[in-house]
């Protein structure tokens, strides 16, 4: 198991963003105290159906309302990845594609929103496509990761951000006394 972590955005986010700016921050997880009297006015709730991304959803939805976020400093809930979680399964990314094109098959979203919109969608594509690299390197297939690598080395743009990212995590789990897998 990984180590409880804290998931801030505050450092991505302005004091209060509108959807422009949660879309160029890159649509950061975050769970939001929304007031269930906005959701009700305005007919919102979670797509059941979407396995995957149904928050981003609704939030989009959200902004869309004029709700805007004020994002405090503090990290105010621990969010824990664990193996065979939804939120691990290679299918994610195709579960986001679809929230993508719903979103950008709505209406109501100004030019910029829908830029920023298919831009994140073309990020999760490359995800998707890397996915295979990603179980190699989980699974200790380093030779076959290395062949995928030599097929599509644009990938490579995603690997070495990957890498550095888990090295640092692992550093801080170290660090804060956490056991890492």
């Amino acid at each position: 198991l990984k180590p409880w972590k804290t998931t801030g955005v505050s450092h991505l986010l302005p004091r209060v963003a509108g959807l422009s700016e949660f879309l160029r921050a890159g649509a950061p997880l975050l769970k939001p105290m929304i007031p269930a009297a906005h959701l009700r006015q305005h007919h919102l709730r979670f797509d059941w159906s979407c396995r995957m991304g149904e928050d981003l959803e609704l939030v989009c939805h959200l902004f869309r309302t004029g709700l805007q976020l004020r994002v405090v400093p503090e990290a105010l809930y621990l969010y824990r990845v664990t193996p065979g979680s939804l939120s691990r399964r290679p299918e994610r990314w195709v579960d986001l594609v679809a929230v993508y094109d719903r979103l950008l098959a709505s209406g109501g979203f100004s030019e910029e929103e829908r830029k920023l919109l298919r831009e994140l969608r073309s990020r999760v594509e490359a995800l998707l496509e890397f996915e295979p690299v990603r179980q190699a390197l989980v699974s200790g297939a380093y030779g076959r990761a290395l062949v995928l690598l030599g097929r599509e080395p644009r990938l490579l743009g995603i690997l070495v951000p990957e890498v550095a990212h888990s090295i640092r995590y692992r550093l801080a789990a170290r660090l804060a006394g956490a056991a890492v897998r």
